[in-house]
């Protein structure tokens, strides 16, 4: 995934630095793609000064349960469930070479953050789950291996229960017990992606998905 990431913005400061595309007072947001910031953040990023040549985000973590707010490793100053990404710089700290324009895990403990959006990380819809499985594109928490004999031979209540494992976090007790609920966690804003408010996941499998 570093890579990838280098390779991006390689891709970005080459572009910039051919064709002029890029101005002092534009904004570079380098993130993952699960890492969607809001609508309000983005706007306020648009038609507001930036506090510092490099901010952060400031992302609800749920884990892909919406019930849950994590607290994440790196969260921003006094907001213990929100995760301290994207890395969000002034065009102009980059193109200088004060900064490189990667991800920076330690900007949002300044204080300098825009909050709004959600870190839509670890899937909550079974098939998407074993898609993310097979690809195994991070090496830390996917080894690739599915039994696929045992995966054609289950039921729908197996898929069931299996979609409730899934969605409740029983395979992943570590980041239940770094959650709370969402309703306790006072520096969450529940509000969720249009996209995604038009089509929660629920707990409860559904065969016509």
């Amino acid at each position: 995934m570093e890579s990838q990431t280098e390779t991006g913005v390689k891709t970005v400061i080459d572009w910039a630095n051919q064709t002029d595309g890029l101005q002092d007072d534009d904004i570079f947001i380098i993130a993952d793609v699960d890492e969607v910031m809001s609508r309000e953040a983005l706007h306020r990023l648009q038609w507001c000064g930036m506090a510092a040549d490099v901010i952060s985000g400031s992302l609800w973590v749920p884990m892909g349960n919406l019930n849950l707010a994590l607290k994440p490793y790196f969260p921003v100053k006094d907001n213990p469930h929100r995760f301290a990404m994207p890395t969000i710089y002034g065009w102009k700290s980059i193109s200088s070479k004060q900064f490189d324009g990667k991800r920076l895990f330690n900007v949002g403990s300044t204080g300098k953050f825009v909050t709004g959006g959600l870190h839509m990380t670890n899937p909550a819809f079974l098939p998407t789950a074993l898609l993310k499985e097979l690809t195994a594109t991070e090496d830390d928490f996917y080894s690739g291996f599915i039994n696929t004999d045992y995966l054609m031979s289950m039921s729908e209540e197996s898929f069931a229960e299996e979609q409730d494992r899934l969605y409740n976090l029983e395979y992943q007790q570590c980041f239940r017990e770094m959650s709370d609920k969402v309703e306790i966690a006072k520096d969450v804003d529940q509000k969720l992606p249009w996209f995604l408010e038009c089509n929660k996941v629920s707990s409860k499998w559904d065969k016509s998905s």
